[in-house]
């Protein structure tokens, strides 16, 4: 082996790992195949997705059940823009079933600085106007907010 390396122009180490694969798919060496690799790739990959998922849906569900659908999208909408910095807006999008679109137009509108009092709205009965006095939650704007920020801060909010 180290002849054909020199010969090639090679290390000997770069011809091993170059042969061992094929070694491997014929069954000569003990190992994974490349059929073998590429399944546990995918399923690697499978189960992160599932992982996050579940993370999201487990923040998420003590405070986004409710009976008013104009409330739960707006907690929703907010919850999303708690999280953004640990996961991905459109995971939590399709997650949530919320359409992106909608998350990026409340999010235009000033949300959440701009529209507090609908969470503070008792269920079902929003007021004909919001108050201007309504708390509002400061937005968390950098790495030092987004630590702090959470879902618990949310659902506190809700309180």
């Amino acid at each position: 082996m180290p002849q054909v390396a020199r010969e090639l122009g090679v290390s000997p180490q770069t011809l091993t790992n170059s042969i061992a694969p094929e070694r491997i798919d014929a069954g000569e060496l003990p190992g994974l195949t490349s059929d073998e690799r590429a399944r546990l790739r995918e399923l690697e990959r499978e189960n992160r997705i599932l992982r996050e998922e579940r993370e999201i849906l487990r923040k998420a569900a003590g405070f986004l059940a409710g009976d008013d659908e104009a409330r739960r999208v707006e907690v929703t909408h907010r919850f999303i823009d708690v999280e953004r910095r640990s996961h991905r807006i459109a995971t939590m999008c399709r997650v949530l079933r919320v359409s992106r679109s909608g998350f990026y137009a409340w999010q235009a509108r000033g949300a959440p600085s701009a529209r507090p009092a609908i969470l503070s709205w008792p269920r079902g009965s929003p007021p004909s106007t919001p108050s201007p006095t309504a708390p509002t939650a400061p937005r968390a704007c950098t790495p030092s907010c987004a630590q702090t920020a959470s879902a618990s801060a949310v659902a506190a909010s809700l309180a």
